[in-house]
């Protein structure tokens, strides 16, 4: 029916507009992720000419000054190596010795490469390599780059909970209702007249049920092209005897197990099956002139 295609289409273009906000946020982050590295790098290079115009002097002091007054308001780790390699000076790292910095120095160089540090000597005409700068990303970057992915396990948990869970919280909270929470059933339930009247309306509704979609599985069988009217069983009084079917076994269940998590079911079944069915209901009508007019939406005679 066009009712179903229109909610199939619902769902695929808000699945598509959820996965186009996803990937926009992806995109967005990695643009600020690039836009922050790039100024960082920037910073970096400012660094590394005083350092070049530092370590030509004799004294450390300069040097030590550098890093101790004016990279020590920096965001993000630097470590200063020789040309080979070896750390000399670093900041924002959690280390007790330079021998430790040899891997921060692999991982920083994979984030960003290293930024070299040389000096022109105007005697002789060249620049002379003096080591490297290696700095990695700051906190703020690495929350931005794993923020769309939290934003992702949100959403998806929440599509869990409410998809999902809603099932697994209705069979616990039946289960729990009918063997531990108030009392176990004595033996002579099963002769009660609630369970006699409750299971005779549970399997009446599930012989309806089936009885219904079997009619309308043949349809889909049958017809090559279009959709036709069923008749036969209870489609000769109502729209949807499936779905009223389905609503007498939950009640039928209600009244059998006679207890409030059986009637809370019953409830939520209705209130989401009699909407459907005066959905179904209004596209037979627009949709079939021939469309018998004293057939009701849900209940025989009534509605």
């Amino acid at each position: 029916m066009n009712n179903y295609r229109a909610n199939a289409n619902i769902k695929l273009g808000l699945f598509i507009f959820g996965l186009l906000l996803i990937l926009g946020l992806i995109v967005y982050s990695n643009f600020l992720v690039n836009q922050l590295r790039s100024d960082n790098r920037e910073i970096v290079k400012m660094y590394s000419e005083i350092i070049a115009k530092t370590v030509n002097e004799d004294s450390d002091t300069n040097l030590n000054f550098v890093f101790d007054e004016i990279i020590k308001k920096i965001q993000f780790p630097i470590i200063y190596s020789d040309i080979e390699n070896n750390p000399i000076y670093y900041k924002n790292i959690d280390v007790e010795s330079l021998d430790e910095l040899t891997k921060p120095i692999e991982s920083m160089d994979l984030q960003n490469k290293p930024i070299p540090i040389s000096f022109s000597d105007s005697a002789l005409e060249e620049d002379i390599l003096l080591g490297y700068l290696h700095y990695g990303d700051s906190n703020l970057i690495q929350r931005i780059r794993w923020l769309p992915f939290i934003q992702i396990s949100v959403v998806g948990l929440f599509i869990f909970v409410w998809f999902i869970g809603f099932n697994s919280i209705n069979s616990w909270v039946n289960a729990e209702s009918i063997f531990s929470i108030y009392h176990s059933y004595p033996n002579e339930w099963i002769y009660s007249p609630q369970f006699v009247l409750g299971i005779t309306l549970f399997f009446l509704g599930m012989v309806i049920n089936i009885h219904s979609d079997n009619i309308l599985f043949s349809l889909r069988k049958k017809r090559k092209s279009g959709y036709k009217i069923p008749y036969g069983g209870l489609f000769k009084w109502i729209s949807c005897p499936n779905y009223f079917g389905e609503i007498i076994e939950w009640i039928g269940w209600a009244i059998a197990t006679w207890s409030l998590a059986g009637l809370s079911f019953a409830i939520w079944v209705i209130a989401n099956l009699a909407p459907r069915s005066r959905s179904n209901h209004q596209w037979y009508l627009e949709n079939f002139k021939e469309y018998p007019k004293d057939r009701k939406i849900l209940i025989p005679k009534i509605w």
